[in-house]
């Protein structure tokens, strides 16, 4: 049983770890993103905000990698929670040249806690959050939690993600296969634009990123990746909103730039920047854009 003292001082709770940063496990982190998620959860009820009860998502075999993109994705919500509040810059993410471990997402959200224990002190929050302590935690256990703490902070935002937000991480993650299909001499690396769809809406592209995200999952083993299982079915009467297909795009992008940094290209790809004010109709056809690249995958061999 790894070591953990905290002290509470002046209301605020510092957890000085004794045990090396390389032992930290799954569990630690479990622990630690619990904690976070019941400090949202004092900041939901101090700004009357209801109470998320979707169900809770279905995944298996997660790996570090994707937890720790979820992680920053978490980072990059509470820093846009701590502007709306207190007016003050957050936390750059920072993205990982090498495979993430836990003690990687064992900062991450150190340093999300710090922030969110900021808003509780703009907001008067006296109530302080118990640390429990579990025991055998996976990846996966670790990634349904911090799903559930996304979607409490979806809830306590006042911004909302856009289809233009989503329109530049599909355009990144083009950009980053248009380098990937390079090892296929025969590929069309930035395929034509499919015909263009008027009156998409946000489930319509959910649903495309979805066939996407499928493609990637049985593509990439034959690249020695395996992604994790997760459940991308919706019901006949689910809503999607524009924060749920930028948080699949997102996911998307992190599995192919995992890719990229594997194959070891050294061309960078170009970080998209805004295009201007996109609606859902054009980024179905970016999306389209980027399944006709994932069918490619199929005839791409590569060997490290």
């Amino acid at each position: 049983m790894q070591i953990l003292k905290v002290i509470m001082f002046l209301g605020i709770f510092i957890p000085i770890l004794i045990f090396g940063e390389n032992k930290i496990t799954p569990t630690d982190v479990y622990s630690k993103v619990q904690y976070l998620l019941s400090e949202i959860e004092l900041i939901r009820k101090e700004m009357g905000k209801v109470e998320n009860k979707k169900d809770e998502i279905k995944v298996k075999n997660v790996r570090p990698r994707e937890v720790y993109f979820q992680a920053l994705s978490v980072l990059k919500k509470i820093n846009i929670l701590l502007f709306e509040h207190l007016r003050v810059d957050g936390i750059e993410p920072k993205i990982l040249n090498t495979e993430p471990l836990p003690k990687d997402v064992f900062k991450v959200i150190s340093g999300s806690i710090n922030l969110i224990q900021k808003v509780k002190n703009k907001l008067k929050i006296p109530e302080i959050s118990k640390f429990t302590e579990y025991r055998e935690k996976t990846p996966t256990d670790v990634y349904i939690t911090m799903v559930k703490v996304d979607r409490e902070l979806n809830i306590l935002l006042d911004k909302k993600f856009s289809p233009s937000e989503v329109y530049e991480i599909i355009t990144t993650s083009i950009n980053y296969m248009s380098i990937i299909l390079r090892k296929n001499k025969n590929s069309i690396r930035v395929p034509k634009d499919i015909e263009y769809k008027r009156f998409k809406t946000p489930k319509d592209v959910y649903k495309l990123l979805t066939e996407c995200y499928l493609i990637i999952a049985k593509e990439f083993p034959k690249f020695n990746i395996e992604v994790m299982n997760i459940d991308l079915t919706l019901s006949q009467n689910e809503i999607i909103k524009p924060n749920n297909v930028y948080e699949l795009a997102s996911l998307i992008l992190s599995e192919i730039s995992y890719l990229y940094q594997e194959m070891n290209l050294k061309k960078e790809p170009y970080r998209a920047i805004y295009s201007g004010k996109k609606i859902p109709s054009q980024v179905y056809q970016r999306v389209g854009i980027l399944k006709k690249q994932l069918i490619q995958l199929k005839d791409l061999n590569y060997e490290k």
